[in-house]
C-alpha cells in the first residue's frame, strides 16, 4: 500500500495569497507530523 501524500500550491502574488501561504503552514507541519508526504509547488515572485 502506497504512503498518504499532498500536493500543496503555495503562490506569493500579493498580500492576499501571502496570508494564505502563511495559513497553510501549520497544516503542513501537522501533515508531515503525520506522516504524510507534502509536495509543495512555490512559485517566487
Amino acid at each position: 500500500m502506497a504512503g498518504k501524500s499532498m500536493l500543496i500550491t503555495l503562490p506569493d502574488f500579493d498580500d492576499a495569497t501571502s496570508y494564505l501561504v502563511q495559513w497553510s503552514k501549520p497544516v503542513i507541519d501537522a501533515a508531515n507530523d503525520k506522516s504524510v508526504r507534502v509536495v509543495s509547488l512555490r512559485k517566487r515572485r
